[in-house]
């Protein structure tokens, strides 16, 4: 009997048509599986990568206000701006102000509440807001 197995394995040699089909499809199946994972992972690092450079333009600009803050009055704060560092008063009414850095534009907006000075710094990509950093300072008088 064992002997009759034997032969009968020998002669079977390859694979069918149905077996062939049925390994190709779930080869299939995997791989679209795993593709859609790594295009879900670019996309999510894509995002990351500009969600996290709008961070860093924000906490720059925010550090470079805390400076002024630091060396000049408020009016020759908001005349620096202007001048020195090249943004242009977006309002009238308001201390608003906004520059185009790095294809992002950074608006940058102060107002003052008595002793302290609110700073918002909003960071904007193809007009989508990015990036908004807030703080309260004492500016030097």
């Amino acid at each position: 009997m064992l002997s009759f197995l034997k032969f009968r394995l020998s002669l079977e040699q390859g694979f069918t048509l149905i077996e062939v089909l049925v390994s190709l499809t779930l080869i299939s199946i995997i791989i679209t599986g795993v593709m859609g994972l790594f295009v879900f992972s670019a996309r999510s690092s894509k995002i990351s990568k500009e969600s996290l450079d709008a961070t860093y333009t924000a906490r720059n600009h925010m550090e470079m206000i805390y400076g002024l803050s630091q060396t000049v009055d408020f009016e020759s704060g908001l005349e620096r701006l202007r001048t020195e560092k090249g943004f242009d008063k977006l309002s009238s009414s308001e201390n608003l102000f906004g520059k185009a850095v790095d294809g992002q534009y950074v608006m940058i907006q102060v107002k003052k509440w008595g002793n302290l000075v609110d700073v918002i710094v909003n960071v904007y990509e193809n007009s989508v807001l990015r990036a908004k950093m807030e703080t309260l300072l004492t500016w030097a008088e």
